[in-house]
Order: structure tokens, then sequence, then C-alpha cells
């Protein structure tokens, strides 16, 4: 029998999240988990939380190291240049925080329970397209859609009716102090799917630069 070859790793661009940021999502992640009695969500395990900036989709082996590098382009470029909001790509003073606990698409029919993230969006979110724009001229970037900065922490299995419970639940749990942090750099993750949902594995951080 032929041998298949290896498969083209599945990756994408994310910042993950700090301890304080990382406890509030678990503890968030588990009361919602305690009133799911259907299994009708799979919950996002503790090492695969963070916040996508790019979703590059299957990558050739031979290029992987090429998105690296232009990662750190990213975040180096422009070393010697500040924007008018006073915020350079990859600054120290970059602050996240987790908001509020939102259902995508539409409360009614939701399939993403996630994190809105907030603080300095603007930043971010010129953060999250200059990496596209920039991984675009090595690999096709699938997903070029307008960035809304979240945290996943769960999808609706398919099928699965998740309304009535859910917005129960959430009417019940707490989460109006935003949960903050300074994020020190960005990472390239792949993602492999397997039984009970996605496994994450980091296999580059790229830190912020000191200013």
């Amino acid at each position: 029998m032929t041998e298949q070859p290896a498969t083209e790793p599945r990756l994408f661009v994310a910042i993950p999240l700090a301890q304080d940021a990382l406890v509030r999502a678990q503890a968030t992640i588990e009361a919602l988990r305690t009133a799911d009695m259907g299994r009708d969500v799979r919950w996002v395990r503790p090492e695969g939380l963070h916040v996508t900036l790019a979703f590059l989709g299957h990558v050739p082996r031979e290029t992987v190291a090429e998105v690296i590098e232009a990662l750190a382009e990213v975040i180096g470029r422009d070393r010697h240049h500040t924007p008018p909001d006073g915020h350079p790509l990859g600054s120290h003073h970059l602050v996240l925080s987790l908001d509020a606990v939102e259902l995508f698409p539409t409360p009614q029919h939701p399939q993403v329970i996630w994190y809105r993230v907030g603080g300095s969006i603007g930043p971010l979110t010129r953060l999250a397209y200059a990496v596209r724009d920039k991984l675009s001229e090595i690999v096709p970037i699938p997903d070029r859609s307008s960035f809304r900065p979240h945290a996943t922490l769960g999808r609706a299995r398919s099928g699965r009716c998740t309304t009535p419970w859910l917005q129960k639940a959430l009417s019940e749990y707490d989460n109006s102090t935003p949960a903050t942090w300074n994020p020190d750099g960005i990472e390239l993750w792949r993602s492999e799917m397997g039984v009970g949902g996605s496994r994450y594995e980091p296999l580059a951080r790229l830190p912020f630069i000191a200013r």
C-alpha cells in the first residue's frame, strides 16, 4: 500500500490570551458548560483560547519559514515610525480586554459563542490587516472579510438548538467586569481537526519590539 504524503499544515496567526484573560475565559466556559446538559456545544480547550488575526488555511510546508519571516517584518517594519493614533505596530502599549460574551451570527441562531475583544481596537485592527496584506504576497488568504476581534469559547454542534438554555445561562452569568491584558507578541499556530474539536499547536512566537 502506497503511503500518503503528509498533509499541509493548517495555519493561522493569533494573539494568545494572558493569564487574567485566560482565567476569565475558562471560568466562563465552565459556567456555560454546566448549563449545557445536552452537550450541544464543542467547548474550546484552554490551550486553544486566542484572538485570531489572520486565517491562512493549508500552507505548503516549504513555505512556513517564509511566513514566519514575513510576520517578523510586519512586527518590525515601522520601528522608527509612529502613526497618528500613537500606537506603532507591535507596540507594548497595546491593551486588550474581554468585554462581553456574544452569540454569532445572531442570538436567535447562534453558531459560535465568543468574547468580544475591546481595548486598543484601532492598533489591533491595523496589525491584523498588516498581517493579512503581507502574507497575501506568499499564500492566498481565504478570509478577507472585515476584522471582528474575538476569542471563541465554543461552537454549536451541527443541528443542535442551543438558544433556550444558552440565553438563560448568559443572563445569569456576571461578566460585567472586563479582563484586560497587554499582548507581548503574536504567534503562528497550527490547527488540526480531531475527535472532540480542533487541537492547536504554536509553531512560532514573534515578540513585539520594546520601545
